[in-house]
């Protein structure tokens, strides 16, 4: 009797908290077995899944009026896949802007963050500080252009 009380216990205060809808649908499957007198009709299963529910699910699923325990169940699993899609876009846009930044700012700062390859012309010409720019180079400067070898 003592762990039938346990169960109970424990199917009172089920949610959803950081489990997938089938995992929670599970759950609340296998524990109602020990809870037939909280849950004596399919209303009362509903009800009691529904309010186990994560609020962004819940919020979702009230608007929609359903009253069948498998059609609610269904129509949550659809509304989380929807929501995990979303939040898979926005996290794919948010490094997007990312990596788009960092790149933005790489070349804003006049260096990008590439090494340069070496020069092949003859080791015999030696570097000279440009006035243009105020750096060590051979050659053209070529500082404000845009071009970066």
């Amino acid at each position: 009797m003592s762990a039938r009380k346990k169960m109970q216990d424990k199917f009172n205060r089920l949610v959803q908290s950081d489990r997938t809808i089938t995992q929670y649908e599970i759950e609340f499957t296998m524990l109602s077995r020990y809870a037939s007198n909280l849950i004596p009709n399919a209303e009362e299963k509903y009800h009691r899944f529904l309010s186990g529910l994560r609020d962004t699910i819940r919020k979702s699923l009230i608007p929609f009026g359903i009253e069948d325990y498998a059609t609610l169940v269904e129509r949550a699993r659809k509304i989380e896949s929807d929501l995990q899609s979303t939040h898979r876009r926005k996290d794919f846009q948010k490094r997007k802007n990312e990596d788009r930044s960092k790149s933005t700012k790489s070349f804003q700062s006049g260096r990008p963050n590439w090494k340069k390859p070496k020069s092949k012309t003859s080791e015999s010409s030696t570097p000279v500080i440009c006035n243009k720019c105020g750096r060590a180079h051979k050659g053209e400067c070529l500082s404000g252009t845009n071009t970066y070898f």
